[in-house]
């Protein structure tokens, strides 16, 4: 079964992220601090180079890789408690998610977001 990841086509990268902050994020949380945790997933995905780049519609925007990284970036900037992936398991799959999740797990501890 093929699997999509759709996102807003006229939004960028960051944007995205951050209408997922705005949205998910507790109201009291401040603005700065939610868009300071956005540049943290940004950073952490390695997502810096199209940070700014229009998600755009499928075979046309991002390609599918960065649009996986977009997904699970949108996720991550509702921070969180427990984040759990359900996904058909490939060993690049694993080999990335792994890279992933330490990456967050350690971003965790630094910033102490």
């Amino acid at each position: 079964m093929e699997q999509q990841d759709i996102h807003e086509p006229t939004a960028t990268v960051r944007e995205a992220l951050r209408f997922s902050a705005l949205l998910r994020q507790p109201e009291e949380t401040p603005l700065d601090e939610k868009y300071e945790y956005v540049e943290t997933i940004i950073k952490l995905l390695e997502m810096e180079d199209i940070a700014g780049a229009t998600v755009g519609d499928r075979g046309n925007g991002l390609n599918q890789e960065q649009r996986k990284r977009l997904t699970i970036g949108v996720e991550l900037a509702s921070k969180p408690r427990l984040l759990i992936f359900l996904d058909e398991v490939s060993t690049s799959q694993l080999i990335t998610r792994q890279i992933l999740l330490t990456r967050f797990r350690i971003a965790h501890i630094r910033t102490g977001f």
